[in-house]
């Protein structure tokens, strides 16, 4: 499935008309089944809906791990179904502090940042899709862009959830704000840190705080912002 597609503009500079060719994400409506039934749909980037679903069902409290996966029959560009074992006996995933104690430097997140501004490859092309990276002390562990914020990370997380990577040793790297929709993905997965090029909400950071988590913000080049969990930082 495609990620980029070709579109028609009409560019207006110096007083000047061109119509020109340019590229624009491509963004599709996925359906999610479970045990049959309908379940959610994702306006998402079509790829890695695998992961997508995975991320987003651990996220739900559908699943606690990979193991309550039966099978998962993807039809590219329309729909993901899953069979679940015990489906229906599993409740939201609570919110509890983060009890992580991994530490990482200032100065390798912002090198782990400049090696995920070099992987945007969908952004450079068309500037439509944000993305997200799980990194750790082994490196960058997993990297999505998609259209949705919220897809991209919850891409990431499944991507650790099928691969068997341990959240609590690892941090979110996103392109987009951090909201408090965000926080909660965080806290629901374990994760301890985010680090972001751009900003956070005040709830975001208000759920934060109450999660033990560390938000970074505006990394760029040799700086960032530390809100708040400045002991994982040093």
């Amino acid at each position: 499935m495609n990620k980029v597609k070709e579109i028609s503009v009409i560019r207006i500079s110096g007083g000047s008309r061109k119509r020109l060719t340019d590229l624009a994400a491509v963004e599709k409506k996925i359906s999610l089944y479970v045990n049959s039934e309908f379940f959610a749909s994702f306006m998402c980037t079509p790829t890695n809906i695998r992961e997508l679903a995975a991320g987003y069902m651990f996220l739900e409290g559908l699943i606690n791990g990979p193991e309550d996966i039966k099978s998962m029959e993807e039809k590219q560009g329309e729909s993901i179904r899953v069979v679940l074992e015990g489906y229906g006996f599993m409740k939201e995933r609570a919110i509890s502090p983060s009890e992580a104690s991994g530490r990482f430097s200032a100065e390798g997140i912002l090198e782990r940042m400049k090696e995920f501004d070099s992987k945007s490859k969908i952004f450079r092309e068309t500037g439509g899709v944000h993305s997200c990276a799980l990194c750790g002390s082994r490196g960058m562990e997993a990297f999505f862009e998609d259209v949705g914020r919220h897809n991209a990370a919850d891409k990431v997380i499944g991507y650790a959830l099928l691969n068997g990577l341990d959240l609590d040793e690892t941090y979110l790297m996103t392109s987009a704000r951090i909201s408090s929709e965000t926080a909660v993905k965080l806290a629901r997965a374990g994760i301890q840190m985010v680090v972001s090029r751009s900003a956070p909400t005040d709830f975001a950071l208000e759920i934060a705080e109450a999660a033990n988590i560390t938000v970074a913000g505006f990394a760029r080049g040799d700086s960032m912002n530390i809100y708040c969990g400045e002991q994982r930082i040093y």
